[in-house]
């Protein structure tokens, strides 16, 4: 095939709806997970597939004590002992979280502890101008045990 037809082809697939994370054409579902558990460096990431971008979210990420968060684009916010998880853009910064299969929504270091299963409850994730998108939540993950302390 010629670079003109795969270029038409490819802008012709461009304006086709897209399936989102849910299996919805044209949908603005925003599916979240888990990936990169390390219970010996206790950290792990939340991801996010999306076809919109992502502004905004909070939820509560149990089974595990947080320590800190971050992401490389939101403002992340955690409550100490809770569990609760905040992340936003700056207003008016023009940042956010472009739409991704897999893109890595917020990084998690957590307290070394005993195998424990990690879960996403209570979800709102929201895009620009404080459209809210439905959230899809992963099954729990499980943590495996760290490393022990000989002391």
């Amino acid at each position: 095939m010629s670079r003109a037809l795969l270029a038409i082809l490819f802008s012709i697939s461009a304006l086709l709806p897209q399936e989102d994370c849910a299996g919805t054409e044209g949908g603005s579902s925003v599916c979240l997970g888990f990936s990169g558990i390390d219970p010996d460096a206790g950290t792990l990431d939340i991801t996010y597939s999306s076809l919109n971008p992502v502004a905004g979210f909070q939820f509560n990420l149990t089974g595990i004590d947080i320590l800190s968060a971050e992401s490389g684009v939101l403002n992340i916010y955690t409550g100490s002992g809770t569990g609760f998880v905040m992340g936003f853009i700056d207003p008016g910064s023009g940042e956010y979280l472009p739409p991704a299969d897999g893109g890595v929504l917020m990084s998690v270091s957590f307290e070394i502890g005993p195998e424990t299963s990690a879960c996403i409850t209570n979800p709102i994730v929201s895009g620009v101008g404080g459209v809210s998108y439905p959230p899809e939540l992963p099954d729990c993950a499980t943590v495996p045990e760290g490393p022990k302390d000989c002391e």
